[in-house]
């Protein structure tokens, strides 16, 4: 008999199994925690304009502070002008994103 006895191998699969759900039930935990204002924030538009990293960090976020100062931090990034009041380029995005 060689290879893996079926046992063995079905052992593994479950355990991957038992991983994922685990997985999916942190990540769900996470963002059912933050308030419906902030909660989809990263499925409309300003999603097209989220890095790799930034969609990471933004699946770590767990609680609405943490969500309000990423989005902050988020736009600053983005601003053309730090020095001036106004963001121009978030005023112009939210206008197209708003048609």
């Amino acid at each position: 008999m060689c290879g893996t006895p079926r046992f063995v191998g079905a052992f593994s699969f479950a355990r991957s199994i038992a991983a994922l759900a685990t997985i999916v039930l942190v990540a769900s935990t996470a963002a059912a925690q933050l308030s419906p204002e902030f909660a989809a924030w990263a499925d409309g538009p300003e999603g097209f304009l989220l890095t790799k990293k930034e969609r990471g960090d933004w699946q770590e976020i767990g609680s609405d502070a943490e969500a309000k100062a990423f989005i902050e931090l988020f736009w600053a990034r983005r601003n053309p002008d730090p020095t001036a009041g106004f963001n121009t380029f978030r005023a112009e995005f939210q206008g197209i994103a708003e048609r």
